[in-house]
């Protein structure tokens, strides 16, 4: 009999139960819903954000954001996938102290990494303007670093629906802003202070909700941080590194490039940026089972990791060959006709999604599964790979240079974490079907991309049609699919899992 999550109890039983898992995938696939309307309503402000600053001060702008994402990174300290692990393991009072604990270390760590980010924007010479836009900036990212700690309960006993609806409400209230500015002339300065009445708002409305499932009183007694930042050290660290690739890429650009050729990276980065968010959106939402069976139910770890991960190469591979065909266009909606230089840059970045989601979906099996020295190991390799290319090739290449740089260590990341996961998890790996069907499908897509090349929104269009086709045909095409539309259970899935 299923039954709705108590909303005055833990809920960690959901978790454990058989229809964890079609919850799961009903979860992600609402979230990509509330993540694809946050999209069309980027589709109002991102152009005409980047129409209205122009290719050298979006350059700009986008050169702060990606300290501040970078700062964000290095803080969040693997502090939210602990905090999941302790909200998925552990209940009562012992729940309560850890959490506690870790939303305090969230605020400290935040607030330092503010103040970094700042004193680097004023010894790089960034200017008055940048240095006080990274200011704004980072008390947005402080916001949104608390926010994110104090969600967890409700991604933890798959509670997608008020979680979707929070970020949904989140990027509406930063889309109204830059629109409003946008409309007013307003300077550069007043986008970077966006994140904070955004911030505020979602923190507002999160809070509210999971008031009675953890205390939402910060600590601050450092002698009980010891034991959490053991086990946030390594992971923190493993966390951080993997987010620094392409935002380090944009930093070197700033120094070693034109601002016209960090504009058009930029430019495609927005792009890239969008779509590599969605395997976090996605797979993070079996985190917490797969955490649950790691502790004691290995078969079920192996089963779901195997799957994850052929289901990851399914999805990278249908939004790389989509985004290469639809480059151009896609581009020149962003930036208008200025902007075509771009989608050359674009087209090589979109191997990295593919790449990105195989990562993601491997680190983390190997994380739930307590490998995380390895997926530190990984990371730093590809880290050192990438920006060694990049000091190479970006003085001699510009845009294209650093997109080539990125991409290659991407691809060194999937393939370290496959081999990684292969030992960990006895030898998970995607089945041959699987691997045959999405080349034929990736090779059709791209043939019939190339031959209706002179209408480039029909041919993305259906390009992507023949790509599922090909999968249908070939009996490949994934069966969760029926899951994600059980209506019933997918309505349940708004407020709760099923259990």
């Amino acid at each position: 009999m299923e039954q709705r999550h108590d909303p005055l109890g833990d809920g960690t039983h959901v978790l454990e139960a058989a229809t964890a898992g079609p919850a799961a995938l009903r979860g992600s696939a609402l979230r990509v819903v509330g993540y694809g309307a946050g999209l069309l309503l980027a589709l109002i402000s991102a152009p005409l954000l980047l129409r209205y600053l122009g290719q050298v001060e979006f350059g700009r702008y986008f050169t702060v954001m990606s300290i501040i994402a970078i700062v964000s990174g290095l803080t969040e300290g693997g502090l939210n996938v602990i905090a999941t692990r302790e909200y998925s393991t552990k209940s009562g009072a012992e729940r309560s102290a850890a959490l506690s604990n870790l939303l305090g270390m969230r605020i400290s760590l935040g607030v330092v990494g503010g103040m970094i980010a700042v004193g680097f924007a004023a010894v790089a010479g960034y200017g008055e303007v940048l240095v006080l836009g990274t200011a704004l900036a980072s008390i947005g990212m402080v916001l949104h670093l608390i926010q994110s700690t104090v969600v967890v309960p409700l991604h933890s006993t798959l509670r997608f629906g008020w979680a979707t609806a929070i970020d949904l409400i989140r990027q509406a209230v930063s889309v109204i802003l830059i629109v409003t500015l946008v409309l007013t002339g307003a300077a550069l300065l007043p986008f970077f202070a966006i994140a904070i009445p955004a911030g505020l708002i979602g923190l507002a409305i999160t809070a509210l909700i999971v008031r009675r499932l953890m205390s939402l009183r910060p600590s601050f007694a450092m002698s009980n941080w010891i034991p959490l930042l053991r086990d946030t050290m390594v992971l923190g660290l493993a966390i951080a590194v993997s987010t620094l690739y392409f935002r380090l890429t944009v930093i070197l650009m700033s120094f070693l490039a034109t601002p016209l050729e960090t504009g058009y990276f930029s430019t495609s980065f927005q792009v890239i940026a969008v779509l590599m968010a969605l395997p976090a959106i996605t797979i993070a939402s079996a985190f917490p089972i797969l955490t649950r069976a790691a502790a004691g139910n290995v078969e079920r770890l192996r089963a779901a990791s195997s799957r994850i991960l052929e289901l990851a190469i399914f999805a990278g591979a249908w939004a790389m060959v989509s985004l290469q065909v639809g480059s151009e266009w896609i581009v020149r909606l962003l930036g208008g006709a200025a902007a075509i230089p771009a989608a050359p840059v674009l087209r090589m970045q979109a191997v990295a999604v593919l790449a990105a989601f195989v990562t993601f979906a491997c680190a983390t099996t190997l994380m739930s599964a307590g490998r995380i020295r390895a997926v530190l190991i990984i990371n730093l390799l590809g880290l050192a790979l990438s920006m060694g290319l990049a000091l190479v090739l970006i003085p001699r290449f510009a845009a294209m240079g650093a997109a080539v740089a990125a991409v290659v260590a991407e691809g060194f990341l999937a393939f370290a974490c496959i081999a990684a996961l292969w030992v960990t998890a006895d030898r998970v790996r995607p089945g041959t079907g699987v691997l045959v069907a999405v080349a034929a499908a990736v090779a059709v897509a791209g043939a019939t991309g190339w031959l209706l090349r002179d209408h480039l929104v029909v041919a993305t269009i259906v390009s992507s049609s023949a790509y599922l086709a090909v999968l249908a045909v070939s009996r490949q095409l994934p069966p969760e699919i029926r899951h994600v539309f059980d209506v019933r259970a997918f309505l349940a899935t708004r407020g709760g899992g099923s259990a």
